[in-house]
């Protein structure tokens, strides 16, 4: 998409809802449901349970796109040894 001027540009993103996490903070994605999924395997990642590799493989079916959902997958691996 190409804008011709700045205001087209604000106006465009004016339109764009920001999807938050639980500390209010903004996360680009696509889809609400992804970044849930992002937000529960976060939780069990840093609790040590298992299950943050479904999802995240869940969020990144959501929005392949979802940078924090690559790096967290890519951590779960790191720590469990598998391959991301």
């Amino acid at each position: 998409m190409r804008y011709d001027n700045d205001r087209e540009l604000v106006r465009s993103l004016e339109d764009v809802v920001l999807l938050k996490d639980r500390f209010d903070l903004p996360v680009t994605c696509a889809a609400a449901a992804a970044v849930e999924d992002y937000m529960a395997a976060i939780d069990l990642l840093l609790s040590a349970w298992p299950g943050a590799e479904v999802l995240l493989d869940r969020a990144l079916a959501a929005d392949p796109e979802f940078a924090l959902a690559h790096i967290c997958a890519c951590q779960a691996a790191a720590i469990t040894g598998a391959h991301a």
